[in-house]
Order: structure tokens, then sequence, then C-alpha cells
């Protein structure tokens, strides 16, 4: 059997390699349909624990100047592993479910149409959900909490930080035996540049600082990076089948993103 060529894709990240020093041009890289050698990796036990997307990233897209897949930005990774399974199932939708918060109902959405996800890309002039122009896209964010009155400057997430926060999270919840997700905690922790400032240096002390913040301060340095930030949007606005009420999700992410939906494959 011979070789067969293998067909390549250009694409353009979201941020458009803005925050990369130039090592992205334009935010330009290259990708390849993903083949099976890609699915028996993730569903190996030798891979069960690895980074999934570090897996197709890094068998599948050429970034230029040897760019390390650990440094893209969390919303480009995304970005990728979205273009690279439309790229490779064009016409297959996605299945997951979803748990209503109030009733007990397991909700299974079929065949979801990824092509329905809005991008915010860089140099975007309105954001179509406000009508009001983007803000720029930079780093850091400075956000002025609004309850205790400090000045926090924050960076966006990077591919080596999405399993740091995954293991904490694990961690935390094998200490004190509690089911709550503490990921936000975690993720927010890491995204502090400064404080009126000062550089944190001990993760552990910043996370018990975010712990006693009142909610409207989180929020705020939440939606101050929601409001710059490039990338795909996940946030679904759906109805449970049971009971009708609604819930704002975020389109939940499992292996099965890459197992399309067999009546559509």
């Amino acid at each position: 059997m011979g070789t067969q060529p293998v067909p390549t894709l250009e694409i353009t990240l979201p941020s458009r390699g803005r925050l990369y020093e130039g090592k992205i041009p334009d935010g330009k890289v290259t990708i390849r349909k993903m083949k099976t050698g890609e699915l028996i990796a993730l569903e190996s036990e030798a891979s069960a624990d690895q980074d999934r997307a570090a897996v197709i990233i890094d068998n599948c897209t050429i970034l230029p100047n040897k760019f390390p897949q650990r440094d893209l930005l969390m919303s480009d990774r995304f970005a990728i592993l979205l273009a690279l399974r439309r790229w490779t199932f064009p016409t297959a939708g996605y299945n997951f479910n979803w748990k209503c918060q109030h009733c007990p109902h397991i909700n299974m959405v079929k065949n979801f149409d990824l092509g329905k996800l809005d991008c915010h890309m860089e140099g975007d002039a309105v954001n179509p959900a406000t009508n009001e122009p983007w803000p720029t896209f930079v780093e850091p964010v400075v956000c002025m909490l609004p309850e205790c009155g400090k000045k926090v400057e924050l960076r966006f997430l990077r591919g080596t930080d999405e399993k740091v926060v995954a293991q904490a999270a694990k961690r935390m919840k094998n200490v004190t035996g509690k089911v709550e997700d503490t990921s936000l905690m975690h993720r927010l922790a890491r995204q502090i540049v400064s404080i009126d400032d000062v550089k944190p240096t001990d993760i552990v002390q910043t996370e018990h600082w975010i712990v006693d913040l009142d909610m409207p301060d989180t929020y705020a340095m939440v939606d101050a990076l929601d409001a710059v930030e490039t990338g795909v949007n996940l946030k679904l606005n759906l109805d449970c089948q049971a009971c009708q009420m609604p819930r704002v999700l975020g389109l939940p992410i499992t292996a099965d993103f890459f197992r399309p939906a067999a009546s559509k494959r």
C-alpha cells in the first residue's frame, strides 16, 4: 500500500497570534485531519491520564517557529480542536448529557451542530451579544474589584495551566471529600498577576484570598476576562426536557467530542 499524501488546512487562531511575540505570525497554523492512530492513543490506558488536547494538537498541528503547544492560549487550543473535529467529521454532530439544576432529569443533546458556536476573533469590531465595541485584546487585564476596592491584574490561561488546574481541583476533592467543583478558584489564582501592584508569591495563599472574596469581586474578575478574551463562545442556553427550566451551560467537552454521533458520520 502506497503512502497517501496528507491533506492540510491553514486556519487562523482567534488571537491572531497577538500574545505570542511574533512567533505565530497573524495567528496562522496548519492542521491535518485526525487519523485512527490519534483515537487509539486517546483511548489507550497508557494515555488515559494525559492531556487529550495535547495529544491531538501535537499530532495534528504544525505550529510555526517550533512554538510549544503548551504555551498556546487555552482559547486558541480549543479553536484548533474544534477546527480538527469539524474538518475530520464535517457533517457529524456531537452528543452530550447535562443535568438539570431544578430537577433530577439528565438531558441528552443529540447531534449538536458545532458550527453554530460563535467565535470572537482578535480585531472584530463589535460584540454581537452587546452591540458594543470589543475591548483591546492585551495582557494584563486590569480589574477594579467593587467590594474590596483592590486593583487586580489578570492574565489568560495557557495550555500549561489546564492540567495543573485539573490536578489541583482533584487533589482538593480527595482531601476534603466534598463534591463541589473548585476549579474556578484554582484558575483565578493562576490568572492573578498582581494585587494592588504586588505580585503574589504563594499560590495557596492566593486561593485562600479568593475564597474570602465577596462574590461580586470574584465575578468582576471573571467578567473582565470574558469581556476581552478571544475564542469560541461555549455558553449554551438550554431548556430542561422534563421541567422546561432554562440553564446557561458551558459546552461539556468529553472524550466523546472526538467520537461523532453515529447517525451523522
